[in-house]
C-alpha cells in the first residue's frame, strides 16, 4: 500500500547545472523516503529511483548516470517512511517504465503454477510480474485451443525387425 500522507510535488524544469545544494526547492527531500522521477524535454520518463537522501543520491546521479544530459525537467513525491516510498517507486517504474530503469522492470525466467491456486490468482501473478505484451498474447493463445491440437498418438510397435530376446 502507498502512503497516503505523501507530499506530491509538480513537475518542475529541472537545472542540471545547478551547485549540490540548489538541485532541490524548499520542501522536496523532506521526509524518510523521496520518489524522484526524471523526464526528458518532450516528457518521456527517463528515469526514477528512491532515496532516503535525496541531494547525496542526485549529485551521485550528476557524476555517473547516462541520463543526467537529459533531463529536463524532475518531480519529486516524500513519504513518510522509506519503505513506503520504495513501495511508491516500484510502483512508478511498472506504471511508467522509464527508459534508463533496469530494476523492477525486467521478468523472471521462471513461474510456478499451481493450478489449484485457480484462474483469477494465476492471472493476478502473470500481471504482476511479466510484460504486457506477454500477457496479451499469452491470453490470444489461450483463447485459442484449435491452435494446440492434441498430440498424435505414439506410432504402434513395427513387428519383423524389433530385436528378439531370450532364447527360442
Amino acid at each position: 500500500m502507498i502512503d497516503d500522507h505523501a507530499r506530491h510535488f509538480s513537475v518542475r524544469p529541472f537545472d542540471r547545472d545547478a551547485r549540490p545544494k540548489d538541485l532541490l526547492v524548499r520542501g522536496e527531500g523532506r521526509g524518510s523516503g523521496s520518489v524522484y522521477r526524471f523526464y526528458a524535454q518532450d516528457g518521456q520518463p527517463l528515469y526514477i529511483g528512491v532515496s532516503s537522501c535525496l541531494a547525496v543520491r542526485l549529485a551521485g546521479h550528476r557524476l555517473h548516470a547516462p541520463w543526467w544530459s537529459l533531463a529536463e525537467y524532475i518531480a519529486v513525491s516524500c513519504y513518510g517512511s522509506y519503505q513506503a516510498a520504495a513501495v511508491a517507486e516500484v510502483a512508478a517504474i511498472k506504471a511508467e517504465r522509464p527508459i534508463f530503469n533496469r530494476q523492477g522492470l525486467k521478468a523472471r525466467k521462471r513461474m510456478e503454477l499451481r493450478f489449484s491456486d485457480g484462474a483469477e490468482h494465476i492471472a493476478a501473478e502473470f500481471h504482476r510480474i511479466a510484460p504486457p505484451d506477454l500477457v496479451r498474447e499469452l491470453a490470444r493463445l489461450l483463447a485459442a485451443p484449435e491452435l494446440f491440437p492434441d498430440p498424435a498418438a505414439p506410432p504402434p510397435p513395427q513387428f519383423g525387425d524389433t530385436p528378439r530376446t531370450g532364447s527360442r
